[in-house]
């Protein structure tokens, strides 16, 4: 009976703390203002220290000022953020519920000045990128920007997992996977295509003449991706060669020194190929192509306000990762 009692005394505090919140949060959306900061800045270093003479030592102010600010917000709210008593202070139902909005409200505007005010002129755009879409893809083509925007300065990091992507700084991130990321802004850049290629000197060797001859080679697999060479065999109704005859490596462009004219076909991607397949050092032996469902993505922190030069990088890319 008891803790039947106080588990509904605590959902009612929590309807009530909600309830307060949705009345605080609407007053200010109604009025068009908000208070002055100098208000909001006492309430929430009173709420924190529960005393007004400890916040006004933190803010360098008099106790009196303090206690005045908090009442000027208090009335402006219309609402009591305090219950005063003889020797202390107690913070009531909707001070508790406005004090995390406060509290958000002063990270964002903290984080936004950094990241808007903190980058000087002279600061380099950082790009964190798949070592293997760095090596192959943007090393290729970033020649093309920089001849476009020879003022911009640009610093490249690269990653083989997706999961250091939370490491360090970087204002743009190319990563691969299924463009799901909560807390991200996500643009595609690719639309790849599965495929097996090999060193042109064993395909002129005639040994693939045919999807048969597969059983006879290395196959050479990337691990890290959901898809590998078992959708593509299976796609083809070709058996998968034995583990005997297999070769993990980490990323395709080690994949792609591995490759010799009597050994190695490794199950690439179409725009991590590209330009090998053009200069003729790769050879795609077979035509049968099935589509990844994992590409790489330009993405970026929803709240973050950016490098003053990010959305001509941006932009660059997804018109030069779209070109044939």
């Amino acid at each position: 009976m008891g803790a039947n009692k106080s588990n509904a005394l605590s959902q009612s505090n929590n309807q009530y703390l909600a309830l307060a919140r949705v009345l605080v949060i609407g007053h200010l959306a109604m009025s068009r203002s908000f208070p002055p900061l100098i208000w909001l800045r006492a309430f929430e270093a009173t709420a924190r220290h529960l005393s007004f003479t400890h916040a006004a030592q933190e803010l360098n102010l008099t106790q009196a000022a303090v206690s005045k600010q908090v009442k000027l917000l208090e009335s402006y709210l219309k609402a009591p953020l305090f219950v005063r008593h003889a020797r202390s202070i107690e913070i009531t139902r909707v001070g508790q519920a406005y004090l995390p909005v406060v509290n958000q409200a002063f990270e964002d505007l903290a984080y936004g000045t950094h990241e808007l005010f903190s980058k000087g002129p002279n600061d380099a755009l950082t790009i964190r990128t798949s070592i293997g879409f760095g090596v192959l893809w943007l090393a290729h083509n970033l020649h093309d920007f920089q001849n476009h925007h020879p003022d911009i300065k640009l610093r490249i990091i690269s990653n083989v997992w997706n999961e250091n992507s939370s490491e360090g700084h970087c204002d743009l991130d190319i990563r691969y996977g299924d463009g799901e990321w909560p807390g991200l802004r996500v643009t595609q850049l690719t639309r790849d295509a599965l495929f097996p290629a090999c060193h042109p000197g064993l395909l002129a060797s005639g040994a693939l003449q045919n999807l048969a001859s597969l059983r006879e080679q290395t196959l050479i697999h990337v691990i890290g991706y959901a898809e590998g060479w078992s959708n593509w065999l299976r796609e083809a109704k070709l058996d998968c060669a034995g583990d005997d005859k297999c070769l993990h490596v980490d990323t395709n462009n080690l994949g792609f020194e591995i490759l010799t004219p009597t050994f190695g076909v490794i199950l690439t991607r179409s725009s991590l190929a590209r330009q090998r397949l053009a200069t003729g050092s790769l050879a795609k032996p077979f035509s049968l192509e099935i589509p990844a469902q994992e590409n790489f993505y330009l993405t970026q922190h929803e709240t973050a306000i950016g490098h003053p030069d990010a959305k001509l990088f941006s932009d660059w890319l997804l018109a030069r990762s779209n070109q044939p």
